[in-house]
């Protein structure tokens, strides 16, 4: 009896430590529940997916997120073995930030001897690493990155790429985010344009071979062509026991990253995910000072639009007064005497500068008209005139009646 006790006493000791998992091969379709060993700012969203930033705005150190499978695993048989197991993986993800390219920074697949990354840093160093300890065997760290920054630092050639990092963020090997579609054609995958990814991460032991490969959701079969096939020898960068997990950092530049779903196999290929359950990542709400902003963008648009409106409407009206008060020409008066509006006489005359004498109701004033050029003699009559109407009546009908070849 005493036996027994000590065997459960021994079990339940096991099942609460650390130990070696039994079972190299994993799947999570979704976090929820999941028994993650998660740290820093990782966490698992109400829907299942697994954040690991939360996507606020970092200075230095940056926000660091890791989340690793709670089991060790064994890459190497013992005694002194030095070679190492064959793994794939293979998982989905997604990065959200505010504009395509201009995320905070990365996440990578890791493999670690130890979940402890305090001494980390965010940014460049992907959580990882930090200025000191970059680019250490004593490190043994592998991870793949994909990293949405170009830094000239860390020897990035583009800003949008997938690279190897062994005991460094300094890549070994990297190439521009793309895959290959069914008919063989190369394209361009936007790693932080809010595009739910597929990724596959396979390396041979034995052929010391590391394959590396993406494609959007919207192609959801493996293409047959790899983004990355490196040679590597990683026996003397893993120790017999390692982590396995994921790890991210950002710095100055927002940006959220999502895991949806993950396997893993150890001397196997990794199970096959279930797309049709990936957990949803929750969208966020417009930010009050972005909406606010928005509120005045659309205002001054709108106000802009009514003046605008008021002013073609002003000008309308003018222009219809205008044409409903101005003197119509009949057609017999073209080759006659004929009206002529204020306006043009006060040109012809220059305001009424020339005079040229006076009568019994006013001025004449020399005016030249400004089509035709033709000089004429204007009479100007005055309101102080002390005639009468009958007289300027008469004056009138007097002028009518006058024949002579310049009236």
């Amino acid at each position: 009896m005493s036996l027994l006790i000590f065997l459960v006493q021994i079990l339940a000791h096991t099942c609460r430590s650390p130990a070696t998992s039994l079972n190299n091969t994993f799947l999570f379709n979704g976090f929820r529940p999941s028994d993650l060993n998660l740290s820093d700012s990782a966490t698992v969203t109400r829907t299942g997916a697994l954040s690991l930033t939360n996507g606020h705005l970092a200075t230095n150190p940056g926000i660091k997120g890791h989340a690793f499978y709670p089991a060790i695993l064994q890459f190497k048989k013992p005694p002194g073995a030095k070679k190492t197991h064959s793994f794939s993986t293979r998982f989905v993800f997604e990065i959200v930030s505010h504009f395509p390219e201009s995320g905070g920074h990365g996440f990578a697949f890791v493999l670690a001897p130890a979940t402890n990354f305090s001494q980390a840093t965010g940014g460049s160093y992907l959580g990882l690493f930090n200025r000191e300890n970059n680019g250490n065997p004593s490190n043994h760290v592998f991870a793949v990155e994909f990293d949405t920054v170009q830094q000239e630092k860390m020897n990035d050639k583009d800003g949008n790429h997938v690279g190897i990092d062994v005991n460094g963020a300094n890549s070994s090997f990297l190439k521009p985010a793309t895959y290959y579609t069914e008919f063989g054609k190369k394209e361009k995958v936007v790693l932080d344009c809010q595009t739910t990814i597929q990724a596959w991460i396979e390396y041979d032991g034995q052929g010391k071979q590391l394959n590396v490969t993406i494609a959007p959701l919207s192609h959801p079969l493996k293409p047959n062509c790899s983004l990355i096939s490196y040679s590597i020898d990683l026996s003397p960068v893993l120790l017999e026991h390692m982590y396995v997990g994921f790890s991210d950092g950002i710095q100055k530049l927002e940006s959220k990253h999502y895991i949806l779903a993950w396997s893993f196999a150890m001397d196997g290929k990794a199970p096959e995910l279930d797309l049709s359950r990936l957990p949803s990542i929750p969208r966020d709400h417009t930010p009050l000072w972005k909406s606010f902003k928005l509120f005045l963008f659309v205002s001054a648009a709108l106000v802009a639009l009514l003046f605008l409106i008021i002013r073609v409407g002003i000008s309308y009206l003018i222009k219809r007064k205008r044409k409903l008060t101005s003197e119509k020409i009949e057609g017999w008066e073209m080759d006659y005497p004929h009206r002529l509006p204020y306006k043009k006489i006060y040109r012809a005359t220059k305001g009424f500068k020339e005079e040229l004498g006076k009568g019994g109701f006013g001025s004449v004033y020399k005016g030249v008209l400004p089509r035709s050029g033709i000089e004429v003699a204007v009479k100007r009559v005055s309101h102080g005139s002390k005639q009468g109407m009958r007289e300027f009546v008469a004056e009138l009908s007097s002028l009518g009646r006058m024949r002579h070849r310049n009236l």
